[in-house]
């Protein structure tokens, strides 16, 4: 059966960047964990958690645009998705590295005294409850990380929870629907009403409020299905060749999306309810200028950061047992320079997702696939 290719040119470049922005943001808080001084940068501005968080939107607009094109160009080509193969792919690529690193942190590091994180000893003196077991291998580590204290070196897979969970729907929305942009459109005005009408709703209105309903708001502010569907909803209009692609081509529309981009982190500006979704829609322009507006995205073209992009799951998934093991050995030495922690621990980092994409995930990507009906390539648009 005939394969067909799509080719789009800076996405394993924006992978990358946006795992790196995890990174950063995770060595800042292992240093308050550590008792170090922090960057004065970083420090000053509080981007700490808003950096990492920045980069996980970043990664969920690009999965949203990527998935769904690809399964519009599938559906077009073959007259139907292959929802069984979806999910085959899906789990190839996710599954072997979410379950290696979920058994690493529940059954190793917490029985190897050299990898314990000062404040979640938790693990080892309370043990773990068959709950947060449950979540994680169901891929609900995004709901586990709310209800129940984190689990060290895991808790950065709460993404990959909701990237499960849109999977789940966004093969059928394809495949099902005819006015795909109307259903994509209801999923994001469905979760915004949640978030901004029905909980302050509840809470100022109806005087309903307490720990459950805590934990209910903020399993739903985590969701962020509505930024894969802003994503999506880009796919959509490019794949249709729609005409709001001029206006957001327009370099005056991008520039101003980038400048965005920087100007709302750099000042911490909050934009009640709807930061996530401002950035989710900042970070949509810039994959779609970059990926298909082609002469405007050089930079990202670069076949270093090509290559990290490849491996920028690796880079995701291992980056905190790195940088846990690199403070570690500066505390044993007593040695600490900031410039030096953050070298090692990029270092490091890629070098073990280096390893692992070569020798543990490329297996599973070989079987992948097998089962890949429109391949997502690194050459130019071409059907095999």
């Amino acid at each position: 059966m005939n394969k067909k290719a799509v080719y789009f040119p800076g996405l394993n470049t924006i992978r990358f960047l946006a795992a790196f922005m995890v990174i950063l943001s995770h060595i800042e808080g292992f240093k308050i964990r550590f008792n170090l001084p922090m960057s004065n940068f970083i420090h000053k501005a509080k981007m700490i958690e808003q950096l990492g968080r920045l980069g996980v939107i970043l990664f969920f607009v690009l999965s949203g645009f990527l998935i769904s094109y690809l399964l519009l160009v599938e559906k077009e080509t073959f007259h139907t998705i292959a929802i069984r193969k979806f999910y085959y792919r899906r789990m190839l690529r996710i599954w072997p590295l979410y379950y290696l690193l979920l058994f690493l942190s529940l059954v190793v590091f917490p029985n190897t005294h050299s990898m314990q994180i000062p404040g979640t000893d938790w693990l080892t003196r309370e043990g773990i409850t068959i709950g947060v077991i449950l979540l994680s291998i169901f891929f609900l580590s995004n709901v586990a990380t709310i209800i129940f204290p984190k689990i060290p070196y895991f808790f950065c897979t709460w993404s990959l929870g909701v990237e499960e969970q849109f999977y789940l729907i966004c093969p059928f929305i394809i495949k099902k629907f005819k006015n795909i942009s109307l259903v994509l459109f209801s999923i994001i005005i469905f979760y915004l009403l949640i978030k901004v009408i029905a909980f302050p709703f509840i809470k100022f209105k109806l005087h309903y409020w307490n720990s459950n309903m805590n934990l209910l708001l903020w399993i739903w502010n985590d969701f962020l299905i509505d930024t894969m569907a802003i994503g999506a909803l880009f796919a959509y209009a490019y794949y249709k060749k729609n005409k709001v692609l001029k206006f957001f081509y327009n370099p005056i529309v991008y520039t101003i999306a980038y400048s965005l981009i920087i100007f709302i982190f750099l000042k911490q500006i909050n934009i009640p309810y709807l930061t996530n979704e401002v950035f989710a829609f900042l970070f949509a322009i810039l994959i779609l200028n970059v990926s298909t507006n082609y002469k405007k995205a050089k930079f990202f073209n670069l076949p270093l950061f090509d290559y990290l992009g490849k491996i920028s799951y690796g880079i995701y998934m291992y980056h905190t047992i790195c940088i846990v093991i690199t403070i570690k050995l500066m505390i044993r030495f007593n040695f600490y320079s900031n410039s030096f922690l953050y070298i090692v621990c990029v270092a490091t980092t890629l070098g073990l997702s280096m390893l692992s994409y070569h020798y543990f995930e490329s297996y599973f990507l070989t079987w992948k696939n097998k089962f890949t009906k429109v391949k997502s390539t690194n050459s130019k648009l071409e059907v095999q």
